[in-house]
């Protein structure tokens, strides 16, 4: 069974949180694009088919694949990854191997249109997550940065 662990920023966002975070609210509406910064520091290591919470978006928020990427940091490794919601797992970013340190682009996703986000069901807001594919994982000390660029609806 896949293991589901949480992002900093997904913490402070996520329902029911005890303190209100610093960063803005998760439905502050702008029409300008911005970008989520997450970082995952991986203490323990990571294994294949495990999710990552990165961050809870607005509906209609319209991800920018282009200008997104993963940087990863660290020992090196040999896995892929995604990035989603629900409604498309690997629609943000999906990179079939990230073969050693450095910078990986979105990769062929399927929101190259622009696509706004669908709320998980019974909420106004999307969970955004990352995947691990291929064999691999990730062992302890490595650091993902995950650059995830969209703009606002309307």
């Amino acid at each position: 069974m896949s293991n589901i662990y949480q992002s900093e920023i997904y913490k402070a966002q996520a329902p029911g949180r005890v303190n209100p975070s610093r960063l803005l609210d998760k439905d502050v509406v702008s029409g300008q694009a911005e970008f989520a910064v997450v970082t995952y520091a991986l203490e323990n290591g990571i294994g294949a088919g495990d999710v990552v919470n990165l961050c809870i978006l607005p509906r209609d928020v319209i991800p920018l694949p282009g200008l997104s990427k993963v940087i990863c940091r660290g020992a090196s490794f040999n896995t892929g990854i995604s990035v989603g919601t629900q409604a498309d797992t690997s629609g943000w970013i999906s990179v079939g191997y990230l073969q050693d340190i450095g910078e990986y682009g979105a990769g062929a996703t399927s929101w190259t249109a622009p696509t706004p986000l669908e709320p998980d069901p019974g909420s106004d807001s999307a969970t955004v997550f990352a995947t691990l594919g291929g064999s691999d994982g990730f062992g302890p000390g490595v650091e993902l940065t995950f650059l995830l660029a969209y703009k606002r609806g309307r």
